[in-house]
């Protein structure tokens, strides 16, 4: 009798420890809702996986942490790091804020602190990503530089400057039409988990710079000139293959006369740039990105990429399109979607949206994760257990 009721116990406690004790963290993030720094309201908008945006940061919150006078979005990044802080660049303050996990939001590093590590007098941080060893890099087009910012403490330092960028385009032969090359770096950047960083480059020729946070190595070229064109737009890496898509601006009619060997215009586009090669493929093409927006607008539209760009984990590839100011979806087989439109964004904060800020997916974070395969075991065990002692007892 003992026996058995030891037994009974037994295997009633294994069955109690397989589902309620606590689980250890997935070994890697899920994909969370999708953040979005919507430039019309001034606001950071969360969305859920259904496509239903709620207020995430309110515009008052910002506000009241930089102490400035309004909340401007526009060309602005944002990143989330493991543990689910985020990070995000504002533009009347022209500061890195970080958001804990706690809901506090807070200045990280000032317009007055990058500044003083430019050796600029004034500052205008724009796109922001996590690397492999944990700092954040952020983009600033004053300085047309990289700079370094600890998450934690925000120390600030320049990474990459404009003469070693400009330099390695030098080595590199990227010589514009007119023979005068130009750096300038707006929004696109994007990490990849080897310890590279890719940051575009709108100046003459547009190039893309390739940087290592993990070795003391000079910034490279790894694309320069057409098909590129007005690169003044947002980057995100695939997770699926570590590729970095980019965008192409081609909005507007002629050539880029923002460069003085004034290229002639090309199409909307997005570029897939395998680091490995490198190599520069299209990914989705002008007719493509027209004929979706088109399709869930019910009328013809010639898409503007001036929105964020951002996958979540399983390579699912989501845009925001000026025109329709609407939020895509493309999925790894380049069947698209909308995700999100701009009525149900303007019902929700009462303005027209205006998708000129980045996005970014938060990780999922869970209390209790899914029982770990020993635990689940264990778990099955007890329950086979305790059937086969019941049927012993009919």
């Amino acid at each position: 009798m003992n026996n058995q009721w030891f037994f009974r116990a037994s295997n009633a406690l294994v069955v109690f420890l397989a589902f309620v004790a606590p689980a250890k963290a997935l070994p890697h993030a899920q994909t969370g809702d999708l953040y979005l720094l919507e430039y019309g309201r001034g606001a950071i908008v969360r969305i859920d996986g259904s496509g239903t945006p709620t207020i995430g940061v309110a515009r008052s919150t910002i506000a009241a942490a930089t102490g400035g006078a309004g909340v401007d979005f526009e060309n602005r990044g944002i990143v989330f790091d493991a543990a689910g802080n985020m990070y995000f660049t504002e533009g009347v303050s022209r500061s890195i804020l970080k958001r804990a996990t706690d809901g506090t939001v807070s200045v990280l590093s000032s317009q007055s602190n990058i500044a003083g590590v430019t050796g600029h007098a004034s500052a205008n941080p724009r796109g922001v990503d996590i690397a492999a060893d944990g700092n954040l890099y952020v983009t600033d087009s004053v300085s047309n530089s990289v700079l370094k910012v600890n998450p934690t403490t925000g120390a600030t330092s320049v990474f990459a400057n404009e003469a070693s960028l400009l330099a390695a385009a030098v080595a590199a032969n990227t010589t514009p039409a007119d023979g005068t090359r130009v750096v300038s770096i707006k929004t696109g950047i994007a990490a990849t988990p080897n310890g590279k960083l890719y940051v575009v480059s709108d100046g003459d020729p547009d190039t893309v710079f390739e940087l290592d946070t993990l070795a003391a190595a000079a910034p490279k070229v790894v694309a320069a000139g057409l098909p590129l064109f007005d690169l003044d737009l947002f980057a995100s890496t695939n997770p699926l293959n570590n590729q970095v898509v980019i965008g192409n601006d081609g909005s507007g009619g002629g050539g880029d006369a923002g460069h003085a060997s004034n290229p002639p215009k090309q199409p909307d586009q997005y570029f897939t740039l395998d680091p490995t090669g490198p190599s520069l493929n299209v990914f989705i093409n002008e007719a493509a990105l027209d004929a979706l927006a088109s399709l869930a607008a019910g009328v013809p539209v010639n898409v503007d990429l001036e929105g964020g760009t951002a996958f979540d984990r399983f390579g699912n590839f989501y845009f925001g399109d000026l025109t329709t100011n609407s939020i895509y979806k493309v999925d790894p087989s380049l069947n698209g979607s909308l995700f999100v439109s701009a009525t149900s964004l303007q019902n929700l904060t009462g303005v027209a949206p205006d998708f000129e800020g980045g996005m970014a997916f938060a990780p999922l974070l869970r209390d209790r994760a899914i029982p770990e395969p020993v635990t689940a075991t264990l778990g099955l065990m007890g329950l086979m257990s305790l059937t086969l002692r019941a049927r012993r007892r009919r």
